[in-house]
């Protein structure tokens, strides 16, 4: 495989970087930085998006002049201050560098990448190298360029703090051909990552539909105390067909896990409706309580369900809640008659007092119908 000059700064940039680091100077700054009145200019001229003003101020003499108006172009996002950030490039100031390296990575094209990728091999200052690093990589995503699973995981493991989140987050919407690759180093991150790195991951591994990801998709509910993972696994699960009661009954025992379990379950799918009616009796929140009863009424005998449906009926017409009758609304279109659609839905479409349950109606009636054209 033939990689692109960007794509071998990812993979070898980090070999340049070794021996002993030394970091950037900060810049002595007034507490308000926006109190020097040599920045100003900066100011007027990133709030009208004049380019032209910005290019000149890059040749200000104070470097944090120089450095104000390169961070400026981050703002305006005009590639015709593409040439005037590689010219910044050369600024005497790594400092100055850094932050042209920065704007370009929202504002490159594939020539200025390419160039970028050239200059980065001669930089010798340790902060200016993980610029270009950084924004070759930010470059390439925005540019739908970013393909290659071997880049972004480099780029993952030499990278700190959000700038790791972000090449996860790139993991994850890999196309599955390509995910499968790399499943042993997905389930790696998984294991030995933590935060929204691991969330991610687990949104990766829903991608791969083979038992060994599904299988350790579940298990991540039981190992960790992490409520956002716990909704990553679920809608990476969704469509939610549960083989094993133990994920769903871990999944009722949070709201924010109950609500995208619910959101994601394939209800053509039997449950159990015993367990339906426990976990509703359990819940705490009300809008899961009757998502639940509603699923239950799909899954119980039909005397419990005509029950049911009377309960689901009464909430719609009674309660005080408009977010509770639009859930009310939603879960009859499981009830236990010859058309839920017409008897139920359709008339809310036009009847219901709230435009949340009209809504909700007309969701109800095309999840029952399935043909849209009906």
């Amino acid at each position: 495989m033939r990689w692109s000059l960007p794509i071998v700064l990812l993979l070898t940039l980090g070999s340049c970087d070794s021996g002993t680091h030394r970091t950037t100077e900060p810049l002595d700054a007034p507490p308000n930085r926006w109190a020097d009145e040599r920045l100003w200019p900066v100011l007027e001229a990133q709030e009208h998006r004049d380019t032209e003003a910005l290019c000149a101020l890059l040749k200000h003499e104070a470097a944090e002049v120089r450095e104000a108006a390169a961070l400026a172009f981050a703002s305006v996002q005009d590639t015709l201050g593409i040439p005037c950030l590689m010219g910044a490039l050369g600024d005497a100031s790594p400092t100055v560098r850094a932050t042209a390296v920065y704007a370009l990575g929202f504002v490159s094209d594939s020539l200025a990448l390419e160039r970028m990728g050239e200059l980065a091999m001669y930089e010798s200052d340790p902060a200016v190298q993980r610029a270009f690093l950084s924004a070759s990589f930010l470059a390439l995503q925005r540019s739908g360029r970013l393909k290659d699973p071997a880049a972004i995981l480099y780029y993952l493991e030499n990278s700190k703090g959000h700038e790791r989140v972000r090449a996860a987050d790139a993991l994850r919407r890999l196309p599955d051909s390509v995910l499968l690759q790399i499943g042993a180093e997905i389930l790696d991150l998984v294991h030995k990552d933590s935060g929204d790195v691991r969330r991610f991951a687990a949104l990766a591994l829903g991608k791969m539909p083979l038992d060994p990801y599904q299988f350790e998709l579940s298990g991540l509910l039981f190992r960790y105390y992490d409520v956002g993972l716990w909704v990553n696994v679920i809608k990476a699960l969704s469509p939610m067909k549960p083989a094993f009661s133990g994920t769903f009954t871990k999944a009722m025992g949070d709201p924010m896990v109950a609500a995208a379990a619910l959101d994601g379950i394939d209800a053509s799918v039997p449950l159990w409706g015993e367990d339906l009616l426990m976990y509703a009796e359990l819940s705490l929140e009300p809008r899961i309580r009757i998502a639940l009863l509603g699923l239950g009424m799909k899954n119980v005998s039909i005397e419990w369900a005509d029950s049911l449906q009377t309960v689901l009926l009464a909430i719609r017409d009674t309660s005080s809640d408009a977010y509770q009758r639009s859930t009310a609304i939603s879960a009859l279109q499981h009830a236990p008659v010859r058309n839920a659609a017409a008897d139920f839905l359709i008339p809310m479409i036009t009847l219901s007092t709230t435009s949340i349950e009209r809504i909700e109606a007309f969701r109800a009636a095309m999840a029952f119908y399935a043909d849209k054209t009906t």
